[in-house]
This record gives C-alpha cells, sequence and structure tokens, in this order.
C-alpha cells in the first residue's frame, strides 16, 4: 500500500532538481489530467467549481498555458485540493499526499527536549 504521507526527503530532492517552466507547466497538466479522470468531471463541469473559464480549463488541461498561483489555486479548489498537491510529481488523485501535523506524543517531546536544551543553558 502507498502512503499517502509527503515524505520532507521528497521535497529535499525536488529541491535539487533544476525545473524548467515547460517541465512545470506540463506537470501540472498532467496532475490536472488525472483529476479529471478521477473525477470523471467534463470542462465545464471543472470550470463552475473553480471559476475558470472552460476555454482556459482546456488550455491547462492540454499544457498549452502556464498559469499563475491564483489560476492554480482555484483550480485546486475546483477539485477540493491544496494548490501545492497539483504541483507534486507522481500525484495520485485516489491517493492525495498530505502534509500530517505533528502528533501530541510529537509535541510533548519537542517540549521536553526544549525543557532540557534550556535547563542545560548556563545562566549568566
Amino acid at each position: 500500500m502507498q502512503s499517502n504521507l509527503f515524505e520532507f526527503t521528497d521535497m529535499a530532492e525536488s529541491r535539487n532538481r533544476k525545473f524548467k517552466a515547460g517541465d512545470l507547466t506540463a506537470q501540472v497538466a498532467a496532475n490536472l489530467r488525472a483529476c479529471q479522470l478521477h473525477a470523471q468531471k467534463t470542462q465545464d463541469e471543472i470550470a463552475f467549481a473553480s471559476g475558470v473559464q472552460q476555454r482556459t480549463v482546456g488550455r491547462y488541461l492540454a499544457g498549452d498555458q502556464a498559469m499563475n498561483i491564483e489560476i492554480l489555486a482555484s483550480l485546486a479548489t475546483g477539485f477540493e485540493l491544496e494548490p501545492w498537491q497539483l504541483l507534486a510529481p507522481g500525484f495520485d488523485p485516489a491517493n492525495p499526499q498530505i502534509i500530517r501535523g505533528r502528533t501530541k506524543a510529537e509535541a510533548d517531546f519537542e517540549q521536553k527536549l526544549k525543557e532540557a536544551f534550556a535547563a542545560l543553558k548556563p545562566t549568566q
């Protein structure tokens, strides 16, 4: 079973990659097409859900046009996603990646570490 937890090591690896604008446009277009197929939505339905004109949606789905961040956010909202998810390589709309927050146990452990380090600091 594939995990849908976004691994920070993946972010570090992608940070070292050199992207061309066309690469990102193609990546978003592929992810949008995957979302369209998964949701079984027409271009008109995507346009209605996102507030982006149908002809424009068609150009983005085809990868013919780069989009600005506001359009990316609108399209993501139309699929009930976060904008960054449409940028993720290998995005699977059936199992979307998420960024998990800290658990209470992790937060408590962090607090104990902070207190331990504070106790180690010499007072002046």
